[in-house]
């Protein structure tokens, strides 16, 4: 049995996913500015694979003293005007991963309902610093029942909608594993 993940029965390390969604550009950085055009970062299922997404990972960092409140975006006071969106794109059209009343992510307190309830924390990093974060564990597979599985051609997408030049950073990790088709 060598060359298996520990917990991940048949899992190969290079099977594994652990990549940060990516715009055109091959950018994970995600504090951008999408108000005027909008900006979508992706993870892409590989030709010839079947992709596994078990969970993202959100991070949002900003500057502040305080920890980052729920009506806020980071610590962008009362939070985003378009938000972010979350879905799938099959290249036949546009699947909905999730879904706020047909609301995109607009506030902190929405990343609570994400993760489950469970998964979220706010938190100022490292003693006595000034960058506050919110940290976003959504696990799709405990949401939906099993992990969100794409193929070639098909991507998850987090498309930005508004300004988010004035956080420190935000950047969304996949994880999962691919199995040959």
């Amino acid at each position: 049995m060598s060359g298996l993940v520990p917990g991940g029965p048949g899992v190969r390390p290079e099977n594994g996913i652990y990549q940060f969604l990516t715009d055109s550009g091959a950018s994970e950085e995600m504090a951008v500015d999408g108000s005027v055009t909008p900006v979508e970062f992706c993870y892409d299922a590989p030709a010839g694979k079947r992709a596994f997404i078990h969970r993202i990972m959100f991070v949002v960092l900003d500057l502040g003293t305080a920890v980052a409140g729920i009506s806020e975006f980071g610590k962008i006071a009362g939070g985003l005007t378009n938000g972010c969106a979350v879905h799938t794109d099959t290249g036949a059209g546009t699947g909905v991963v999730l879904d706020f009343d047909s609301d995109n992510i607009k506030i902190n307190g929405q990343w609570h309902f994400l993760a489950g309830g469970t998964d979220t924390s706010y938190d100022a990093v490292g003693a006595g610093s000034q960058i506050v974060g919110v940290t976003v564990r959504w696990t799709l597979s405990r949401g939906l029942g099993r992990p969100l599985e794409l193929t070639a051609g098909e991507r998850f997408v987090t498309t930005i909608n508004d300004d988010l030049t004035p956080l420190v950073s935000f950047k969304a990790l996949a994880q999962g594993y691919l199995e040959d088709l």
